[in-house]
């Protein structure tokens, strides 16, 4: 608006890529939330970008009060550091995996403790394959109770957005 007051402007709050990427899962057909209630998103990249799906509405981790991956640690490194796409390429899978199924557990124990229903079904996206996760590793998180997914998606948080923009316009 200050370089061009008569342009037409409509500015949108940040929202993160997490919660972007969500609603890309949730609004396409394709999308691993696609008419879904309840889930957990979680993407790999240079960090660790999460959204929530709680009774049809997507969240991020503030809107529920929960700390951050950068916040808790798995020994000496933050879970951001265990999750994140550079863990996805340069650590073992055992490591990997260990990493996966104790923040999910984590995770999981977050929505007991917010008295919310737990998630349907477990997205993983970014930099998270399912070529890198030891094949038993899906059959551990199935017996935590998670429905896992890898998104089917090119790019989820450019999904998102459009849809966010059109809800919103």
């Amino acid at each position: 608006e200050r370089l061009n007051p008569k342009a037409d402007c409509i500015v949108y709050p940040l929202v993160s890529d997490g919660t972007m990427a969500g609603w890309g899962e949730w609004s396409h057909p394709q999308g691993g939330f696609f008419q879904m209630d309840n889930g957990y998103l979680m993407m790999a990249g240079t960090g660790l970008a999460e959204a929530f799906l709680v009774d049809g509405q997507l969240l991020g981790r503030l809107d529920i009060g929960l700390p951050g991956a950068f916040d808790l640690h798995r020994g000496d490194r933050s879970y951001e550091q265990c999750l994140n796409g550079r863990a996805w390429s340069e650590d073992s899978a055992q490591e990997l995996e260990d990493s996966l199924i104790d923040w999910l557990a984590l995770r999981r124990q977050h929505f007991v403790d917010r008295q919310l229903d737990t998630p349907q079904r477990l997205v993983l996206g970014g930099r998270a394959s399912q070529h890198r996760l030891n094949p038993s590793t899906l059959e551990n998180l199935k017996a935590q109770g998670w429905e896992a997914a890898f998104s089917q998606l090119q790019d989820p948080a450019l999904w998102g957005a459009a849809y966010y923009v059109a809800k919103t316009s």
